[in-house]
């Protein structure tokens, strides 16, 4: 093998290994039922029902929450998300352009309540401490442990207010 040959053999195994190393660490976890969740959960493209699961954090921070996994186009809904919104009837923020409606909820400690995302566009949610990024059209089931009165913020801008009693 001539010299121009090894070195081009050398960068495109060198590519490969690179790419291999980047797929690795980069690869979402495969969920779990009743695995515990990351401080910031990922709500993706597929549908999954799974408690508390996430495929972008590495924080091993055990969370209180629920998430549930869809994608729903305009103008249709998934089984999934048409069962979640009949179990979480009265117990569901609804965001357009990051405005919740209703603006504010009363729940009990771990009181599970859905996040619904309206948006065509992924949203950042935070409520009680915890972070979870919501795909287009899709949604998170989340409970809130921290008692009081807790922000519920979308992109970072106060959206709504959740009031956890004991």
């Amino acid at each position: 093998m001539n010299k121009k040959n090894l070195i081009i053999v050398i960068v495109v195994a060198a590519a490969v290994l690179g790419y291999i190393i980047y797929a690795v660490i980069n690869r979402p976890s495969a969920p779990a039922q009743n695995e515990e969740a990351q401080t910031d959960d990922t709500v993706a493209s597929t549908t999954l029902d799974a408690v508390a699961t996430t495929t972008v954090a590495t924080s091993t921070k055990p969370a209180t929450t629920a998430v549930k996994k869809t994608i729903t186009q305009p103008g249709t809904a998934s089984k999934g998300y048409t069962d979640a919104l009949k179990t979480y009837a009265g117990y569901k923020f609804q965001f357009v352009n990051c405005r919740a409606t209703p603006t504010s909820m009363v729940v009990k400690k771990g009181q599970r309540f859905l996040l619904d995302n309206r948006d065509n566009r992924s949203h950042k949610f935070a409520v009680g401490g915890r972070t979870y990024t919501v795909a287009g059209y899709g949604y998170a089931i989340v409970s809130s442990y921290q008692l009081g009165a807790n922000n519920l913020t979308c992109d970072g801008g106060g959206s709504a207010r959740v009031n956890v009693e004991p």
